[in-house]
């Protein structure tokens, strides 16, 4: 057996800015906008947010982002990573607390229902759709059957391909 360490996202430094180009680059389709890059208060805000989770989040953070840029460059609002005061010590954000806890929450629930999304949407309360888009959004569709996802890229990207 070989163990293989991988650091942790915040561990990579300077690769968290080539993994966000990456992921621009790579999704630049799912999009109508043509996006040029990121700002550099977006390009700051990655490299000094403590990512708690991996390379996933990273990339989910980015595409959501692209969605939501009203311009050409994706800005740390975009990113949701907008930091509203710099004297503020690193640490648990109420942000960071509800995104950990939401996961958490999505987790358990699949658990418990055997990862039927159906069955873990009616337990959060939530409909199904919404359910699909929280664990794109937090890197839980690992067990998920492919066409399922794609479908939900074409709902989240706005399109309407048959």
């Amino acid at each position: 057996m070989i163990e293989l360490r991988m650091p942790a996202l915040r561990e990579r430094g300077s690769d968290i800015a080539l993994i966000a180009h990456h992921a621009l680059q790579r999704h630049a389709g799912e999009v109508q906008c043509r996006l040029k890059g990121f700002k550099a208060c977006a390009l700051r805000a990655m490299q000094t947010y403590a990512w708690p989770g991996n390379v996933r989040e990273l990339i989910n953070r980015v595409r959501e982002a692209m969605v939501m840029a009203e311009g050409c460059y994706i800005s740390a609002r975009d990113l949701q990573l907008e930091v509203t005061d710099p004297l503020q010590p690193a640490g648990v954000t109420i942000e960071l607390a509800r995104r950990e806890g939401e996961r958490a929450a999505i987790e358990r629930a699949l658990a418990r229902n055997g990862q039927r999304v159906a069955q873990a949407a009616d337990e959060l309360g939530i409909s199904r759709v919404t359910l699909y888009r929280l664990m794109l959004r937090h890197g839980l569709h690992e067990a998920r059957p492919e066409a399922q996802w794609n479908r939900l890229a074409l709902v989240k990207g706005g399109r309407d391909e048959a």
